[in-house]
């Protein structure tokens, strides 16, 4: 009826899921935090005068924004890594349209879109690494590894 492999399958189902989902929660969010920020820039001319407080409010924001796949997957790296790359995609894609629409973008920031998918992806995969070796650090340190006792047997070996 409800067999192991069944379950397992579903637990996979269900982690893919929510990969995918916070991806895209996360880039929309990111996405949202930079069409704020552009109309704020643009668009407000009283947030002018606080031109540096706008823009560190704007970099927090966004910042906090991108941790989310970080914490969310924080013990699976690799659900981190790929929940981050679906993120980032669509960050990256977003960015390219608002070129679009906001003509200097890209030479205001000084970035490409390409550009911004690497330094993201860049990213994404160091704190991915850093994860997985944290992880594999605090698992041997709470298990020791013991080598496995090898048995030979004389009756198999071939010369």
């Amino acid at each position: 009826m409800n067999s192991p492999e069944t379950h397992e399958s579903r637990l996979h189902a269900i982690y893919g899921i929510a990969t995918l989902r916070v991806g895209l929660i996360t880039g929309g969010l990111l996405v949202l935090v930079m069409l704020a920020s552009l109309f704020a820039a643009t668009r407000v001319p009283g947030f002018e005068s606080f031109a540096g407080v706008r823009n560190d409010i704007c970099r927090a924001t966004f910042g906090l924004v991108m941790l989310i796949p970080i914490f969310w997957f924080l013990h699976r790296p690799r659900r981190m890594f790929a929940s981050a790359l679906i993120g980032w995609i669509t960050f990256a894609l977003g960015f390219d349209f608002a070129g679009m629409y906001f003509s200097n973008l890209f030479t205001t920031l000084g970035r490409t879109p390409f550009e911004v998918l690497i330094l993201g992806l860049s990213f994404y995969g160091v704190v991915a690494a850093i994860s997985w070796v944290s992880w594999m650090v605090l698992a041997v340190s709470h298990d020791p590894a013991v080598p496995a006792s090898r048995h030979i047997h004389t009756t198999h070996h071939h010369r």
